[in-house]
């Protein structure tokens, strides 16, 4: 007969773990991603209301184009007229129109810019817009955060 020299002892273990201050802080926290989301939504506004000052207006149609877009944690603001790439880009110059009766563009051999568009030169207003509000929008989360980390 063989014996175990080993005697087995059968324990519980019982661990109290405080969590008010954990509890506190998530609280703190979502409080906190809550403020920064209204920061953000609110200073997109700001930038609809800038933007469409700074948009060139002929029918309308592109100023009133500029919307916010939320998707996710993601926020844009922009113009969503089809044509707004070409007023923000602009374009080259390029030969006349095309006549599908004739097969071809009407350009003069002799006078070469006649029936060439002269091209749009570009109008950045969505680019000066961010460029004047992106510091207000950093000074804003920065403040939230430092009120967060800071008592």
């Amino acid at each position: 007969m063989v014996t175990c020299p080993f005697t087995v002892v059968r324990m519980s273990l019982t661990v109290d773990v405080d969590l008010t201050n954990f509890k506190k802080w998530i609280g703190d926290t979502c409080r906190t991603f809550e403020q920064i989301d209204k920061v953000i939504f609110d200073t997109a506004q700001i930038v609809v209301g800038r933007m469409r000052g700074l948009a060139p207006v002929r029918t309308g149609m592109l100023k009133a184009s500029i919307t916010i877009q939320r998707e996710g944690g993601k926020v844009s603001v922009g113009p969503t007229a089809p044509y707004a790439i070409y007023v923000v880009s602009g374009t080259r110059p390029s030969p006349g129109r095309y006549v599908p009766s004739i097969g071809r563009r009407l350009v003069d051999s002799k006078h070469p810019s006649f029936g060439m568009h002269p091209g749009i030169a570009p109008n950045p207003f969505v680019e000066r817009t961010f460029r004047d509000v992106s510091q207000q929008v950093i000074d804003k989360v920065d403040g939230i955060i430092r009120g967060m980390i800071e008592p």
